[in-house]
């Protein structure tokens, strides 16, 4: 607005010419030359406005003096202070038109601090301007406002009668003015006075409200003496409107704070709640203002570092005054709200602004005194005012004073209250500076008398801990905040019990305790000033915890997942632990050890393994096996086969010799497979397992006998199953496929049993047979050949054909065919029976000589005949082979080792049958014809 730092003056009227217009009219009309134009138009104009009073003007008064004064009063956004007055001026410089003259003081922000602090030089000024010189164009700027410097306080009450204000009255007016400035709703006043004095009642009126007004209030209010009618206006918060403007039922101004005092009626003036301290207050000192200012002073100590819309908020000043009268010695305010008075003084300190607010940090520290001063008589303090000590901490600092004060009302509330809960609550206040708990702490621990006190405190924080990741917290807690409490002899015992607790009703104590482990393995591993010292405990903790887990541990419910994660108790320094066991203890421990052990270490140290095993008692031993055998149910599967093994060990006779229960390890096999081939990979795998062997990788006897019972009663037939045989003749041990192989053979057909056993014998009776065979069909041939006699020709279905008979040419190929087949129904491994049939080929021939009745045709060439298949099968399953023997005589003579009639031959063939349900094989002859012309 203006550099010169100086206030700046403008009139406002008609006139020939103005700062803003070349011709006659309302302007600007003269202003000092630091005025800046801008702020003119922009912030002035708009309130260089007068309206008078119609009753006034409905009367023709003439006489200018009769008009109301109109003074306005505000703050520009950018920081000056405007004082303005506008006044009726009569006849304008043509004597023939009315006009109206505005005089405007513009103070600069920097001397506005104390315009705001001197109410006279606003409402007293005796420099206003009523006309002017059109001479004169540009206006002084001033070092200061001249203005009368009587007081207010004279008349004062007399005005407040005059215009029917009482206590409540004028409390409602005081209300509404402070709400208006922190809010945007306006006060409108109607005073009933006569037009021509309202000015001057507003006046007064205003000026009392004023001097009752907190400066940070002061710096926001605005107002204006006279307005024809209410309308809102920015800047302005009270107007003090003509008589009779006031309409009920008006929307404009429904919601705002009306006082129309001709009417009595007074709308949304009532303050909220009961208690108005700072009402109360300039009521009652209204007629005193060195008190207000004391009062105003102290606030503004108070909200010097606070935005201009707390500085304005009438609440603070509720609670300002508050704390003021108990610093002037209002002993019994303080006693009825002792809580909220120090907590409010909080409200305005932190450790900023600490050093520009003494007279609140006097305050707070001379009532705190007071109550430590009652301590020793067991006084004790609200947790509410506990907290807010405390909470002074942050501000203050470190204070000597208040740590020993807290020490001393800690010990009180142990000693003394109702509620054993108390110091608990208190320290848990204190904890949230971590600073002063330390302090209170290390004192407390390290004084016999107060000691108890934080071990109470101990004891409940441990037994909150309803978990073992929450009592992990809390051995941190204490390492963080003071370490040498979890040194103390309390404390861990304590904890010990703590922590038995837990892990009994703990349904994962296994992992809780492996939990546990980790951690306390990372603080015996931390390097603090006091680890070593309690590197012990932490051993003895963890030993502590372990032992409790063994001893709810049952073997029948351990689970594989749980000897997995049990590792961290069952190394190589359970030795510790181990001693401080029981006899029942130890020998579950003992089990879970090996289980775990055998467990982890396969494929690479079965030697060890297997000598863990052989040191077992027969009781742990058979208490490891029932252990091993559950938690491998499900699991028979390649990677876990020696780990069964493990699960079927027995002692041998010899130290360190191995033996197994071989028949139920191979039953347990097949039932806990997930498929049913699963049994012959493990069979496939113990080939190579040299612990099922003697030394020379030959089978035990103990294991071939449980291989022969098992493929002889629980899977009988199996090695004669094709996938089945294929896998297992392929494994890597010659002594285990000569056993398996001799089990199949028992197993297999007697016919078959039969060959395979006198192999050479068969040979060798074969060739003879074959020749005396031979001898037979040569003689029979011969004696068909020369002894049958001739028949007419006939042709002979087939299409054979003489093929020597100079007439028919050669003879076709013969089409004599021979088959036979046997189904065989025999019960378990007997023979199976069947039927044969069959059928002869001949080659080709031609037949000359008819046959004779039951007697077979002789013909001219040679034939061949097939021998017929048979099949047989049996009810029980057996494998059945089947062999069959055909031979046929065609239109030639046809000879075989089987017997055939008709124009084609018909074969024979017999099928055996051997072992349960079974089809016999196929057994094919041949058959020879010879013949002649």
């Amino acid at each position: 607005m203006s550099q010169s730092g100086k206030i700046q003056q403008q009139y406002y009227t008609r006139g020939r010419s103005g700062v803003f217009r070349t011709n006659e009219g309302l302007d600007t009309v003269a202003k000092s030359p630091s005025l800046d134009n801008n702020f003119i138009k922009k912030t002035l104009h708009p309130f260089c406005l007068y309206h008078a009073p119609q009753e006034l003007r409905q009367r023709g008064e003439e006489d200018v003096s009769k008009y109301p004064e109109s003074l306005t009063v505000f703050t520009a956004e950018t920081g000056e202070l405007v004082i303005g007055r506008g006044v009726f001026a009569g006849a304008d410089f043509t004597g023939q038109r009315d006009t109206v003259f505005l005089h405007h003081y513009i103070v600069p922000q920097e001397l506005a601090e104390s315009v705001y602090r001197l109410p006279n030089s606003i409402f007293r000024i005796t420099s206003f301007a009523s006309k002017y010189n059109e001479e004169i164009k540009e206006l002084p700027e001033l070092d200061e406002l001249e203005y009368d410097k009587q007081s207010y306080v004279t008349g004062q009450q007399q005005m407040l009668d005059r215009l029917g204000i009482d206590e409540a009255l004028f409390k409602q007016l005081l209300w509404s003015v402070c709400m208006s400035i922190s809010s945007n709703k306006k006060v409108y006043i109607a005073l009933d006075v006569d037009v021509t004095e309202s000015s001057l009642y507003a006046n007064q009126l205003l000026e009392l409200l004023y001097h009752c007004l907190p400066y940070g209030m002061r710096r926001k209010f605005g107002f204006t003496t006279y307005s024809h009618e209410p309308q809102g206006k920015k800047y302005i918060d009270v107007m003090v409107v003509e008589k009779g403007s006031i309409r009920s039922g008006d929307r404009q101004i429904d919601k705002d704070y009306l006082f129309d005092f001709p009417n009595r009626r007074f709308v949304n003036t009532e303050p909220p709640g009961a208690e108005m301290p700072y009402l109360d207050f300039a009521w009652a000192y209204r007629g005193q203002p060195a008190e207000l200012e004391a009062f105003f002073d102290f606030a503004e100590e108070a909200l010097q570092d606070v935005d201009a819309q707390t500085a304005a908020s009438l609440p603070a000043y509720h609670q300002l005054n508050v704390l003021y009268q108990i610093e002037q010695g209002g002993e019994d305010i303080y006693e009825s709200k002792k809580e909220s008075i120090v907590t409010s003084i909080l409200t305005y300190l932190n450790d900023r602004n600490v050093e520009s607010k003494p007279r609140l940090d006097e305050l707070f520290w001379q009532l705190a005194e007071r109550e430590i001063s009652l301590f020793g008589k067991g006084h004790i303090l609200s947790l509410g005012y506990v907290e807010a000590m405390i909470d002074y901490y942050r501000i203050g600092g470190l204070k000597e004073n208040l740590v020993f004060s807290l020490i001393k009302l800690l010990y009180n509330g142990w000693n003394f209250h109702e509620d054993s809960g108390y110091p608990n609550r208190v320290f848990d206040a204190v904890l949230k500076h971590e600073e002063l708990f330390q302090a209170v702490a290390h004192k407390m621990l390290a004084t016999e008398q107060f000691a108890p006190v934080l071990q109470a405190y101990m004891l409940d924080r441990i037994q909150q801990a309803g978990t073992m990741q929450a009592l992990q917290e809390e051995i941190s807690f204490w390492l963080k905040h003071i370490e040498d409490a979890v040194g103390s002899a309390y404390f861990q015992e304590q904890l010990m019990r703590r922590t038995k607790e837990l892990l009994e009703k703990d349904r994962e104590r296994i992992a809780s305790g492996g939990s546990l482990n980790v951690f306390l393995d990372m603080l015996y591993k931390s390097d603090t000033g006091n680890t070593k010292r309690l590197q012990r405990f932490y051993n003895d903790l963890d030993v502590h915890a372990q032992k409790t887990i063994i001893g709810k541990i049952d073997l029948d419910q351990v689970t594989l997942q749980q000897l997995e994660s049990m590792k961290y108790m069952l190394g190589n320094h359970s030795h510790v632990l181990t001693e401080s066991l029981g006899p029942r203890d130890q020998a579950v421990f003992h089990t879970l050890q090996c289980a775990s052990y055998l467990l982890r270490n396969v494929n690479s140290k079965e030697a060890e393994s297997y000598m863990v095993l052989s040191r077992l008692m027969p009781k742990e031993l058979d208490q490891l096996q029932a252990l091993l055998q559950r938690v491998l149910k499900g699991r028979a599967r390649p990677e876990n086969y020696e780990k069964i093994a493990y699960a079927f060990y027995e002692n041998g006779l010899e130290p360190g010799e191995c033996s197994f229960a071989f028949m139920q390890m191979l039953a347990y096999i097949r039932q806990e497979a997930d498929h049913a081939d699963e049994i012959n990979d493990f069979i496939h795998w113990s080939a190579g397992y040299a612990y099922f062997h003697l030394p020379n990788m030959a089978m035990t006897k103990e294991y071939e006998a449980a291989l022969r019972g098992y493929f002889l009663r629980s899977d009988r037939g199996a090695l004669n199953k094709k996938n089945v045989w294929l896998k297992l003749k392929s494994i890597p041990n010659a002594s285990m496929r000569k056993v398996l192989a001799d089990i199949r053979l028992a197993q297999a057909n007697p016919l078959i049993r039969f060959m395979k056993g006198n192999r050479k014998m068969l040979i060798q009776f074969g060739s003879i047979f074959a020749g005396v065979a031979v001898l037979v069909t040569i003689g029979i041939v011969g004696y068909q050949t020369w002894f049958q006699p001739v028949q007419p020709v006939q042709q002979v279905p087939g299409g054979d054909t003489g093929q020597n008979d100079p007439l028919l040419g050669p003879p076709a190929p013969g089409t004599e065919s021979g088959t036979g087949a046997s189904t065989g129904t025999s019960p378990g491994s007997q023979p199976g029976s069947g039927t044969p049939s069959g059928s002869g080929t001949s080659p080709g021939g031609t037949t000359i000589v008819p046959p004779l009745s039951g007697q077979p045709p002789i013909g001219n060439g040679s034939g061949t005949g097939s021998n017929g298949s048979g099949s047989g099968t049996g009810s029980n399953g057996g494998a059945d082979a089947g062999t069959g023997a055909g031979s046929g005589t065609g239109s030639n003579t046809g000879t075989g080792t089987g017997t055939g009639t008709g124009s084609t031959g018909a074969g024979g063939g017999g099928g055996t049958g051997a072992g349960a349900t079974g089809t016999g094989t196929t057994g094919t002859g041949a058959s020879t014809g010879t013949g002649r012309p």
